[in-house]
């Protein structure tokens, strides 16, 4: 029960933060004029959500898919991409160890808890043409990663999406392969 209502509130923390940037955003630059000739993305529309985390495997170069190094197969996660560019992601292993106390966790229960966990937020954009969507990272759980860009290829059937990167796990060269189901 405990680790359920810690789920809770770092997620809750992280949307709240989430609506605080965009709308810190959204007030600090003046909006552009959209034009009424530009042709809707439709796959950017499809894809705007809740999406439940079904798979988080990586494929290493000679085809072996197995669950992505460091996570664990016990995981649990949430992707949001909003109506107008935001996406947030949290990917947690449920087998983390509880902390000894609430208030007054020691060092290795934080290092254990930031290495079962994922999660970061910015705005996402959709280049259908060439399938892939861009995480413009603007703060993650890994301070390193604000300011970057990540490119994903995407695949989308219907309620499923599949988001695939180069990505090195524990010094090796492979694909990320995270597998989404549209929450209903």
């Amino acid at each position: 029960m405990r680790r359920h209502q810690l789920y809770f509130i770092v997620i809750s923390l992280l949307a709240i933060a989430h609506v605080c940037v965009a709308q810190a955003d959204g007030q600090s630059k003046p909006r552009a004029q959209k034009s009424r000739t530009r042709k809707p993305q439709v796959v950017a529309s499809k894809i705007v959500g809740t999406w439940r985390l079904v798979s988080d495997e990586f494929r290493r170069p000679n085809g072996e898919v197995i669950p992505f190094p460091g996570l664990g197969p016990n995981v649990r996660g949430l992707l949001m991409y909003d109506a107008t560019g935001y996406m947030a992601v949290h990917i947690v292993n449920m087998s983390r160890p509880n902390f000894a106390g609430v208030t007054n966790a020691a060092c290795d229960d934080l290092r254990a808890s930031l290495r079962g966990y994922r999660g970061y937020f910015g705005k996402y954009e959709v280049n259908e043409t060439e399938g892939y969507i861009i995480h413009h990272v603007d703060a993650s759980v890994f301070p390193n990663a604000a300011g970057q860009h990540w490119k994903r290829s995407y695949k989308l059937s219907g309620d499923h999406l599949v988001l695939e990167a180069a990505e090195t796990a524990n010094g090796e060269q492979g694909t990320a392969l995270i597998t989404w189901e549209r929450v209903r």
